[in-house]
Parts: structure tokens; sequence; C-alpha cells
């Protein structure tokens, strides 16, 4: 891990130093990678994960949207801007904004490529290199992905990938990165919290949850079904923002459950 880390490191000052519209070249020309090559990614989600084709397409769709998102809009969010100073009129403040270093991304297995390589664009596009630690269930997935970047023009050595059991790697990645973006429990996420905490670098976090949905007395009842199976099984239900629980008020829940329960019953999803 550590040797992954120091050779991010080393990567990414050369990286950095490039001009914007340089680094925002590469993710418009993964952008297109990523699509012509959909049918051998797709081929490699579907083996890791057993998710349905169409599944499998809307995260690689996803992926490659978030990457020519950033690309064009990098130099909006990266910009100076100027802020009032402590002394109004006699003192101003310019906000710059500086690379992190190495980023550490710890994705799970629900979207192998997602939040593998989604997290990872923008820091990268502000200059950052990044190490992975995928869930190792779905590894290739994530190299398949690090590897069309690569092709894509990323310097060699920015974005490195290790792979193995979290409880091994996930302490020494937080040990020598600057910052770590994880997906997964809660219970993980305050361990991880905790750990950059004594290490004063920051952290971001998208953890699991009991997400409720509100079906509210003016909800168009066939609309309403149709987004609530969506939303319940989407991925089937392998998603961290699935609903998981359902509130309807009393004056529709006799038309709204039978409705539910049938659509359900006859095809399970919009996306069957």
């Amino acid at each position: 891990m550590r040797d992954a880390v120091r050779g991010a490191r080393a990567a990414q000052a050369d990286w950095a130093a490039r001009p914007l519209r340089e680094r925002s070249a590469v993710f418009l020309r993964f952008h297109d990678l990523l699509l012509e090559r959909q049918e051998q990614v797709l081929d490699i989600m579907q083996l890791e994960t057993g998710k349905a084709r169409i599944d499998a397409f809307e995260e690689l769709e996803d992926a490659a949207l978030t990457a020519r998102h950033y690309a064009r809009s990098a130099g909006r969010h990266l910009r100076p801007r100027r802020r009032q100073g402590a002394i109004p009129v006699l003192t101003q403040t310019v906000e710059h904004h500086r690379p992190k270093g190495v980023v550490g991304v710890i994705s799970p297995w629900n979207y192998p490529l997602t939040l593998a390589v989604s997290d990872a664009v923008p820091a990268l596009l502000a200059g950052n290199g990044i190490v992975l630690k995928p869930d190792s269930q779905t590894p290739f997935t994530a190299l398949a992905a690090v590897e069309l970047l690569y092709e894509a023009g990323l310097p060699r050595g920015l974005f490195r990938v290790v792979c193995g059991p979290g409880a091994e790697l996930g302490g020494p990645l937080i040990d020598s990165v600057d910052y770590l973006m994880f997906t997964g429990s809660t219970a993980t996420g305050r361990l991880l919290a905790e750990q950059c905490g004594r290490r004063l670098i920051g952290f971001s976090a998208e953890l699991g949850g009991k997400n409720p949905l509100l079906v509210l007395e003016d909800a168009d009842v066939r609309r309403a079904v149709d987004g609530v199976v969506h939303a319940c099984f989407a991925n089937s239900g392998q998603l961290c923002i699935s609903i998981e629980r359902i509130y309807v008020v009393d004056a529709i829940y006799d038309r709204f459950v039978p409705a539910f329960l049938e659509r359900v019953r006859s095809s399970g999803s919009p996306q069957a």
C-alpha cells in the first residue's frame, strides 16, 4: 500500500503542474472510450456483480457523464475567488484551490464502476493522485476503468489500484494518504472517520441508511407506484439510497397499496 501511495505521489506533482485544459482533455477522451468499449466493460461488470445489463449500463452512463461534466466545469469550480477581507475595504482575500496530494478511495461492490471512478474524477481534475481500494468481490471492473483512463492520457502511476481485504489495507491506506473517500456501511464509516481524525486529514463518506419515502394525498397514484417501485428495486435494491420504508397517507392508502403490490407482482421494476 505504501509503495502505491508513494508512486501516486511521485506522479501527482507533474500532473498538478499541467494546465487544466490538458487535464480536462483526458476525461473527455475517457468519456468517449468508456462509451466505445461499453460492451466489454458491461460484460466485466455483469460477471462480477450479476446485475442486469440495463443496471450495468446505467452505471456506465453515470461514470461517462460524470467525467464529461467535471471536464467541462472544472474551471468554474477551481478558479480563484475574491472574498471579503478581515477588515473591509482595507484588506482583501483571494481563495485559491490547491490539490490535497494523494486521495484514497475505498469503493464497494454494488456500483463497482461509478463508485470507483466517479469520486476519483473531480479529485484528479483538481490535480490529485488516487489510490483506490476496490471491494475484493469486484476488482476487475475498477482495473478495466483505470486502464481506460491511462489509455485516455492519464499519466501512468497517477491512479493506483490495490486489491485485497479492507481489514488489512484500510489502515495502511489512511496512514499514507492526504484525504479519504469511503462508500460503505455506517459502522465501518465511523471507524474510518476516527482514524482520519487522528491524522487530521479530510474524510468524505457515503454511508448506509434506512431511507423513507412519503406518498401524500395529492399524489398521482399510477405515477407514484412507478416511482416507488423504481426507488425500491433499482439495481435489485442494492443501492445506497434504496427506499426501505414507505409511508402512505390514509386518504389514498387503499388505492396505492393494491396498485403497488400488483405492479411488483406483474413486472417487478420499470427496468425489468
